[in-house]
């Protein structure tokens, strides 16, 4: 089934590729292949290199508090602008990032609660590398990027301005089946996720499903652009 897209226009008609992809990373051979094989299934270095913003939207079931959660949620990719929105049934938050600020905002109390200044520095430096936004950077060949060949499956990612680890688990075809993140404080998470599926102009898995299953999700939709993302991240009135 295939989803559609915002301002497919704009990065279709972008001539050329930069000339940068995954064969310009650095590290192992093995490693190098398989991020290779896996940007191909998620639709090419091409369109992700040449991309702009990244959208996206799914449903999903968290545990804590037991109930369904819709989120929607902006990313650029040429620096730290990001917006989150997650809905569930006892409440309404929003999360935005900007090179100056990071805020989370609760509609049901009408609380607006800023980053201070050290978790402000540690997201920023982190961002290019985040689980969405690094697919831009492997298609682009980012230098700042070592890869670590984990046999039978798994290519460790570090990278040069942070203590951020990340784990790509990919299948044989270049499918992504697992993820994990290690933080700058030692503690990690990690995601499982479901076949590859069309959203049109990229490729991405149908579902995810935190290790512990707190956090179950299937997207709805998966749009890029080469156009900032068209949202604000100003506080809401009177936040």
């Amino acid at each position: 089934m295939m989803k559609g897209s915002f301002a497919l226009l704009a990065l279709v008609t972008i001539p050329g590729a930069s000339g940068a992809d995954t064969r310009d990373l650095q590290g192992d051979a093995e490693a190098v292949a398989a991020i290779s094989r896996m940007i191909e299934r998620f639709g090419g270095e091409a369109v992700w290199s040449r991309a702009r913003a990244l959208y996206l939207e799914y449903d999903g079931w968290r545990t804590a508090p037991n109930e369904p959660v819709i989120e929607r949620a902006w990313r650029d990719f040429d620096a730290p602008w990001q917006r989150s929105e997650y809905s569930g049934r006892s409440f309404h938050t929003v999360y935005v990032m900007t090179p100056e600020a990071n805020w989370l905002y609760r509609y049901h109390t009408g609380e607006l609660t800023p980053f201070d200044a050290e978790a402000q520095a540690q997201r920023r430096t982190r961002y290019p590398f985040g689980f969405y936004t690094i697919l831009h950077a492997f298609a682009s060949g980012d230098q700042r990027l070592r890869l670590e060949w984990q046999a039978p499956d798994t290519v460790i990612v570090h990278n040069a301005v942070s203590d951020a680890v990340s784990h790509w688990r990919t299948d044989g075809t270049g499918a992504l089946i697992g993820w994990r993140t290690v933080l700058a404080d030692g503690s990690e998470f990690a995601y499982l996720y479901g076949p590859m599926e069309d959203y049109g102009l990229v490729n991405f898995p149908a579902w995810g499903i935190a290790e512990d299953a707190s956090w179950r999700w299937n997207y709805v939709r998966v749009e890029i652009s080469s156009e900032p993302p068209p949202v604000s991240f100003d506080p809401p009135s009177g936040g």
